[in-house]
């Protein structure tokens, strides 16, 4: 068992978190791979919203294209901030 190892937080996608803190519920996962609504998914394969992967347990979310390629970065963080509060 992962927790047996000693293990505490989990890097792992959006849609998996549920499943892992169904019997890991003290883990602290951290979701990459997360679109602002409306945004591109890019080559990820298993995207989710920020909304999505807090609604599924996600303790910090990974948003990194939709923010350092975008030409106002600051605008991209403000939004995703608005549509989590």
């Amino acid at each position: 068992d992962i927790a047996e190892a000693g293990l505490r937080s989990i890097v792992c996608a959006p849609h998996e978190v549920k499943a892992i803190k169904s019997k890991h519920p003290n883990f602290y996962a951290v979701t990459p791979g997360i679109r602002p609504t409306g945004d591109s998914q890019d080559d990820q394969q298993r995207v989710a919203t920020p909304i999505e992967a807090r609604a599924n347990g996600a303790d910090a979310i990974v948003v990194g294209r939709p923010i350092y390629q975008a030409d106002e970065p600051h605008k991209v963080v403000e939004s995703i901030l608005k549509e989590l509060s």
